[in-house]
């Protein structure tokens, strides 16, 4: 294998799979920096005319002469234009002209540079704007980093955070490797109870390039407080992420859905124990095919309406949403439960039983789905005054279709 070939595989491979031994890089300088001081040597007695350097980037079957060294005294400055592998040769001339053999295809490299000044990219998945977090939970921190070097070393992430909205910063995770998620979930217990909780997320690479994310706050509460008891928020706040919501929410009804969800984002942040909020958003998400936050923010929307435990329209507006949206990424039993939740409230609202019937019928339950469809024909509910026929709703239509399939193609 030739020698360009053998240390870009050494490189990218080793590193990748995480196997890079301290013997392999012995081998190779890995800098996170473009300029590089080239020594050399000179007798003591020595006088030189000339002070040439030369690199290679394709393992030394050709060299490029970089420069002359302008004032004959080491270290020769060597700035490089791009990242990647390097091999350097200095060629030195005495009183007389005389030096040693210019670089050729035959000329080995002695000591192999890697260049690497790209920083790691990284970005938090949860805690998600909104965020809140009880006494008692065991929560997990998501992430995302990659390096386009290719160099992450095996843990080459830390995780801490800040109760002080940043000033001062505890480890979680000293080192971590690279997983996405906490290899083991974070108990939360009450000494982290804040109303500003951050999390911090760093990344490191082989050649020492550096970055960071910080979360938003999440708001950590006491295992039997309620949110909307522990929150605290102003009243102008309030107003201008009212103002905020309606934004996206006409955006939302327009389909733009990244402006939307750019105003809710920013209505939460104001104002973040408004069930609406989180609800459009968590719809927002979904229309761009975001299930991962979307589910985030509809179980954001349900922990603020059972910690107020809320049996309003809203709640099963919220329980509703959820169960379509569970229903669509199949989810079956979370969706069984949510369901669950609204017939305890509702008994007879239509949309869960159609939902719960679709349910029965995946599970060849067929005789309790035809159950439920016979009670959404049947059903009164929004009967007309002085009417002796009952307003059908969609589900009652289909309700009825799907009893004649049955009657028709008995199972």
């Amino acid at each position: 294998m030739k020698y360009h070939h053998f240390l870009t595989s050494l490189i990218f491979a080793l590193l990748l799979c995480n196997s890079l031994t301290a013997q392999d890089l012995d081998k190779i300088v890995l800098k996170n920096d473009r300029n590089i001081m080239i020594d050399y040597l000179v007798e003591k007695h020595e006088k030189l005319t000339k002070v040439e350097l030369y690199f290679t980037r394709d393992e030394g079957e050709t060299w490029t002469l970089f420069g002359e060294d302008a004032d004959l005294k080491p270290p020769f400055l060597f700035v490089a234009k791009s990242e990647g592998l390097y091999g350097f040769k200095v060629v030195t001339y005495d009183k007389n002209k005389n030096h040693i053999e210019i670089p050729n295809s035959n000329t080995a490299v002695e000591v192999p540079y890697f260049i690497d000044t790209i920083k790691p990219k990284v970005s938090i998945r949860t805690p998600m704007l909104g965020a809140i977090w009880r006494v008692g939970d065991k929560v997990d921190i998501k992430w995302y980093a990659t390096d386009d070097g290719h160099d992450l070393p095996l843990n080459p992430v830390s995780i801490s955070y800040s109760k002080d909205k940043g000033h001062t910063w505890q480890f979680l995770r000293k080192i971590h490797p690279n997983t996405g998620s906490l290899e083991d979930k974070w108990l939360i217990d009450e000494r982290l109870i804040s109303k500003e909780l951050l999390i911090k997320i760093s990344v490191i690479d082989q050649a020492k390039n550096y970055s960071e994310i910080i979360s938003d706050s999440v708001q950590v509460i006491g295992k039997d407080d309620k949110v909307a008891e522990v929150y605290y928020i102003k009243l102008s706040d309030r107003v201008m992420a009212r103002k905020l919501w309606k934004t996206g929410t006409m955006l939302l009804g327009r389909e733009d859905y990244f402006d939307a969800l750019l105003a809710l984002h920013k209505a939460i942040h104001l104002d973040p124990t408004k069930v609406a909020y989180h609800f459009d958003m968590a719809v927002a998400y979904g229309k761009i095919g975001d299930y991962k936050k979307s589910q985030i923010k509809y179980m954001d929307a349900v922990k603020i309406i059972e910690d107020r435990n809320s049996k309003s329209g809203v709640a099963i507006r919220v329980y509703l949403g959820y169960t379509v949206f569970l229903h669509k990424i199949k989810e079956t039993n979370k969706e069984k439960e949510v369901i669950d939740k609204i017939l305890k409230i509702d008994p007879m609202n239509e949309t869960a039983m159609w939902y719960l019937a679709l349910l029965y019928e995946e599970r060849k339950n067929i005789d309790e789905a035809k159950n439920l469809w016979k009670k959404i024909a049947i059903s009164e509910r929004n009967k007309p005054n002085g009417s002796m026929f009952p307003k059908y709703s969609l589900w009652r239509i289909q309700a009825k279709e799907k009893l004649m399939k049955y009657v028709s193609h008995p199972e």
